[in-house]
Protein backbone atom coordinates (compact mmCIF):
# COMPACT_ATOMS: atom_id res chain seq x y z
CA UNK A 1 0.00 0.00 0.00
CA UNK A 2 0.42 3.85 -0.97
CA UNK A 3 2.06 5.70 -3.69
CA UNK A 4 4.35 5.25 -6.28
CA UNK A 5 6.03 7.46 -8.37
CA UNK A 6 7.86 7.19 -12.06
CA UNK A 7 11.84 7.46 -12.24
CA UNK A 8 11.82 9.57 -15.60
CA UNK A 9 8.46 11.70 -14.63
CA UNK A 10 9.36 15.94 -13.47
CA UNK A 11 6.30 16.38 -11.22
CA UNK A 12 6.21 15.26 -7.53
CA UNK A 13 2.57 13.80 -7.95
CA UNK A 14 1.97 10.12 -7.32
CA UNK A 15 1.70 8.17 -10.86
CA UNK A 16 0.41 5.58 -8.89
CA UNK A 17 -1.64 4.48 -5.49
CA UNK A 18 -2.22 0.98 -3.89
CA UNK A 19 -5.34 0.79 -1.47
CA UNK A 20 -6.19 -1.92 0.92
CA UNK A 21 -9.64 -2.75 0.54
CA UNK A 22 -11.69 -2.14 3.26
CA UNK A 23 -15.38 -1.94 4.34
CA UNK A 24 -15.01 1.32 6.50
CA UNK A 25 -18.37 1.35 7.96
CA UNK A 26 -21.99 -0.40 8.10
CA UNK A 27 -24.94 1.72 9.64
CA UNK A 28 -28.00 0.28 10.47
CA UNK A 29 -31.38 2.56 10.73
CA UNK A 30 -35.03 0.52 11.62
CA UNK A 31 -38.59 1.32 10.15
CA UNK A 32 -38.19 4.49 12.64
CA UNK A 33 -34.78 5.43 10.99
CA UNK A 34 -33.23 5.28 13.98
CA UNK A 35 -29.93 3.97 14.37
CA UNK A 36 -30.03 0.61 15.98
CA UNK A 37 -26.18 -0.78 14.31
CA UNK A 38 -24.83 -3.16 17.60
CA UNK A 39 -28.44 -2.04 19.69
CA UNK A 40 -31.37 -3.40 20.55
CA UNK A 41 -34.80 -3.15 19.22
CA UNK A 42 -38.62 -4.38 18.83
CA UNK A 43 -39.68 -6.96 16.42
CA UNK A 44 -41.93 -4.18 15.04
CA UNK A 45 -39.42 -1.70 14.00
CA UNK A 46 -37.49 -4.49 12.32
CA UNK A 47 -39.23 -5.66 9.19
CA UNK A 48 -37.64 -3.17 7.33
CA UNK A 49 -34.18 -2.46 7.73
CA UNK A 50 -32.14 0.06 6.02
CA UNK A 51 -28.29 -0.52 5.16
CA UNK A 52 -25.96 2.17 4.42
CA UNK A 53 -21.89 0.92 3.37
CA UNK A 54 -18.70 2.83 3.02
CA UNK A 55 -15.82 1.25 1.44
CA UNK A 56 -12.86 1.93 -0.60
CA UNK A 57 -12.79 -0.23 -3.46
CA UNK A 58 -16.19 0.93 -5.18
CA UNK A 59 -14.32 1.15 -8.22
CA UNK A 60 -13.71 -2.28 -9.07
CA UNK A 61 -16.12 -4.13 -7.24
CA UNK A 62 -19.43 -4.33 -5.57
CA UNK A 63 -20.83 -6.04 -2.12
CA UNK A 64 -22.83 -8.30 -1.34
CA UNK A 65 -25.06 -7.82 1.39
CA UNK A 66 -26.26 -10.42 3.71
CA UNK A 67 -28.93 -10.99 6.53
CA UNK A 68 -28.75 -13.86 8.62
CA UNK A 69 -31.35 -14.39 11.81
CA UNK A 70 -30.94 -15.94 15.20
CA UNK A 71 -31.07 -19.27 14.34
CA UNK A 72 -28.13 -19.01 11.60
CA UNK A 73 -30.47 -18.70 8.34
CA UNK A 74 -30.48 -16.63 5.75
CA UNK A 75 -33.18 -14.08 5.36
CA UNK A 76 -32.18 -11.30 3.30
CA UNK A 77 -29.38 -10.71 0.61
CA UNK A 78 -28.87 -7.12 -1.45
CA UNK A 79 -26.15 -5.60 -3.24
CA UNK A 80 -24.19 -2.30 -2.87
CA UNK A 81 -22.28 -0.85 -6.13
CA UNK A 82 -21.39 2.52 -5.11
CA UNK A 83 -19.65 4.06 -1.91
CA UNK A 84 -21.85 5.09 0.81
CA UNK A 85 -25.11 3.64 -0.91
CA UNK A 86 -27.95 2.91 0.83
CA UNK A 87 -30.03 -0.11 -0.04
CA UNK A 88 -33.27 -1.20 2.28
CA UNK A 89 -34.01 -4.77 2.82
CA UNK A 90 -37.18 -6.45 4.49
CA UNK A 91 -37.28 -9.01 6.99
CA UNK A 92 -40.23 -11.64 7.15
CA UNK A 93 -41.37 -12.08 10.96
CA UNK A 94 -38.73 -10.48 13.49
CA UNK A 95 -37.97 -13.15 16.21
CA UNK A 96 -36.01 -12.49 19.05
CA UNK A 97 -32.21 -12.52 19.42
CA UNK A 98 -29.53 -11.15 17.15
CA UNK A 99 -29.38 -10.21 13.62
CA UNK A 100 -25.53 -10.41 11.49
CA UNK A 101 -25.11 -7.85 8.23
CA UNK A 102 -22.28 -8.55 6.24
CA UNK A 103 -20.76 -6.50 3.41
CA UNK A 104 -18.18 -8.36 1.59
CA UNK A 105 -16.48 -7.48 -1.20
CA UNK A 106 -17.83 -10.25 -4.33
CA UNK A 107 -14.31 -10.78 -6.03
CA UNK A 108 -11.87 -9.40 -3.46
CA UNK A 109 -12.72 -11.18 -0.52
CA UNK A 110 -10.30 -9.00 1.89
CA UNK A 111 -12.96 -6.29 1.90
CA UNK A 112 -15.53 -7.37 4.55
CA UNK A 113 -17.47 -5.77 7.38
CA UNK A 114 -19.91 -7.70 9.89
CA UNK A 115 -22.33 -5.88 12.36
CA UNK A 116 -25.26 -6.96 14.54
CA UNK A 117 -28.61 -5.78 15.75
CA UNK A 118 -30.09 -7.30 18.14
CA UNK A 119 -34.42 -7.82 18.56
CA UNK A 120 -35.60 -7.51 22.21
CA UNK A 121 -38.15 -10.33 23.82
CA UNK A 122 -37.48 -13.85 25.13
CA UNK A 123 -35.38 -16.32 23.16
CA UNK A 124 -37.18 -19.64 22.91
CA UNK A 125 -35.58 -21.50 24.71
CA UNK A 126 -37.76 -25.11 24.11
CA UNK A 127 -35.09 -26.98 23.11
CA UNK A 128 -33.41 -27.16 26.39
CA UNK A 129 -36.32 -28.63 27.75
CA UNK A 130 -36.84 -30.93 25.00
CA UNK A 131 -33.64 -32.57 25.96
CA UNK A 132 -34.54 -33.31 29.13
CA UNK A 133 -37.61 -35.68 28.19
CA UNK A 134 -35.50 -37.38 25.78
CA UNK A 135 -32.62 -38.35 27.86
CA UNK A 136 -35.59 -40.03 30.61
CA UNK A 137 -37.49 -42.30 27.36
CA UNK A 138 -34.19 -45.19 27.48
CA UNK A 139 -33.98 -45.71 31.31
CA UNK A 140 -38.34 -47.60 30.51
CA UNK A 141 -36.62 -49.94 28.04
CA UNK A 142 -34.56 -52.74 30.48
CA UNK A 143 -37.73 -53.29 32.24
CA UNK A 144 -39.36 -54.67 28.68
CA UNK A 145 -36.90 -57.64 28.91
CA UNK A 146 -38.18 -59.82 31.60
CA UNK A 147 -41.72 -60.96 29.60
CA UNK A 148 -40.25 -63.82 27.30
CA UNK A 149 -39.41 -66.08 30.43
CA UNK A 150 -43.67 -67.26 30.06
CA UNK A 151 -43.11 -68.94 26.75
CA UNK A 152 -41.53 -72.27 28.77
CA UNK A 153 -45.10 -73.18 30.30
CA UNK A 154 -46.89 -74.27 27.11
CA UNK A 155 -44.04 -77.11 26.64
CA UNK A 156 -44.99 -79.58 29.15
CA UNK A 157 -48.48 -80.31 27.87
CA UNK A 158 -48.25 -81.72 24.89
CA UNK A 159 -46.55 -84.87 26.40
CA UNK A 160 -49.57 -86.89 27.97
CA UNK A 161 -51.41 -87.74 24.65
CA UNK A 162 -48.79 -90.78 23.63
CA UNK A 163 -51.07 -92.25 26.96
CA UNK A 164 -54.16 -93.30 24.85
CA UNK A 165 -52.55 -96.04 22.58
CA UNK A 166 -52.28 -98.94 24.74
CA UNK A 167 -55.68 -99.12 24.62
CA UNK A 168 -56.10 -100.54 21.11
CA UNK A 169 -54.54 -103.53 22.44
CA UNK A 170 -57.34 -106.04 23.58
CA UNK A 171 -57.70 -108.18 21.07
CA UNK A 172 -61.33 -109.70 19.90
CA UNK A 173 -59.65 -112.62 18.57
CA UNK A 174 -59.40 -115.30 21.47
CA UNK A 175 -63.06 -115.37 21.45
CA UNK A 176 -63.98 -116.31 18.36
CA UNK A 177 -61.94 -119.61 19.01
CA UNK A 178 -63.66 -121.77 21.25
CA UNK A 179 -67.12 -121.30 18.80
CA UNK A 180 -65.04 -123.01 16.05
CA UNK A 181 -64.08 -125.76 18.52
CA UNK A 182 -67.32 -126.99 19.57
CA UNK A 183 -69.27 -127.27 15.72
CA UNK A 184 -66.13 -129.54 15.13
CA UNK A 185 -66.96 -132.19 18.05
CA UNK A 186 -70.66 -131.85 16.89
CA UNK A 187 -70.17 -132.79 13.70
CA UNK A 188 -69.33 -136.93 13.79
CA UNK A 189 -71.48 -137.46 16.43
CA UNK A 190 -74.48 -136.14 14.96
CA UNK A 191 -73.52 -137.91 11.60
CA UNK A 192 -73.77 -141.60 13.45
CA UNK A 193 -77.25 -140.86 15.17
CA UNK A 194 -78.59 -140.10 10.93
CA UNK A 195 -76.91 -143.47 10.00
CA UNK A 196 -78.51 -145.29 12.51
CA UNK A 197 -81.93 -144.14 12.27
CA UNK A 198 -81.53 -145.08 8.52
CA UNK A 199 -81.02 -148.08 8.75
CA UNK A 200 -83.90 -148.33 11.39
CA UNK A 201 -86.08 -146.85 8.91
CA UNK A 202 -84.72 -149.50 6.09
CA UNK A 203 -85.60 -152.44 8.22
CA UNK A 204 -88.75 -151.04 9.33
CA UNK A 205 -89.76 -151.18 5.45
CA UNK A 206 -88.00 -154.31 4.79
CA UNK A 207 -90.23 -156.39 7.37
CA UNK A 208 -93.54 -154.59 6.34
CA UNK A 209 -92.59 -156.04 2.69
CA UNK A 210 -92.79 -159.72 4.23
Amino acid sequence: MGSYYATDDSDVRADLTVVRPQVYSIVLRDERQEDVTGRSTDAANLDRLTIRARYSFADVDRLDVSVVDPSGAEVATARITENDQQITVDIPNPTPGIYRITASGSNIEAGNRTVTVRVRGQVATASATATATVTAAPTTTPTATPEPTPTATPTATPEPTPTATPTATPEPTPTATPTAGTTADEGPGFGVVAALLALLAVALLGRRRR
